[in-house]
């Protein structure tokens, strides 16, 4: 979950953007076939484990953005009106406010009893917005 291999250097939105950050993290989050495995649902996150949602802890997740996203860049505006490289360099704030916005668009409202947010296969449904 949410780990690549460090072949190139990856260019992401900037950290004072964290709902543009999640969606194009979100990726990381689906099956190959477009389904979330990872869902934000009563206060808790999901984990989809291939035949079951299992509540994943809070800091796992945070291990594993902070190691996601220790070799990002972002381009960030110079004073001369072009663009510098600048590292992302994530932090407690800026991981808590990218958590904060992947948990808005994997929400699943929490009125919402499981299953009812699986499909008929025992699979977590597609991605909704």
């Amino acid at each position: 979950m949410m780990n690549r291999p460090d072949t190139q250097t990856e260019e992401l939105p900037p950290p004072s953007n964290p709902l543009a950050v999640a969606r194009r993290l979100l990726p990381d989050w689906q099956s190959e076939d477009g389904k979330l495995v990872c869902r934000r649902w009563r206060a808790s996150w999901m984990r989809w484990t291939g035949t079951c949602w299992r509540e994943i802890d809070e800091a796992q997740i945070r291990k594993a953005m902070y190691e996601r996203l220790e070799h990002v860049v972002f381009l960030a505006p110079t004073k001369d009106g072009e663009t510098e490289e600048r590292d992302w360099a994530p932090t407690k704030q800026k991981i808590s406010n990218l958590l904060d916005a992947l948990g808005s668009i994997t929400l699943v409202p929490t009125d919402t009893d499981a299953p009812s947010w699986i499909d008929e296969q025992g699979a977590p449904s597609r991605t909704r917005d």
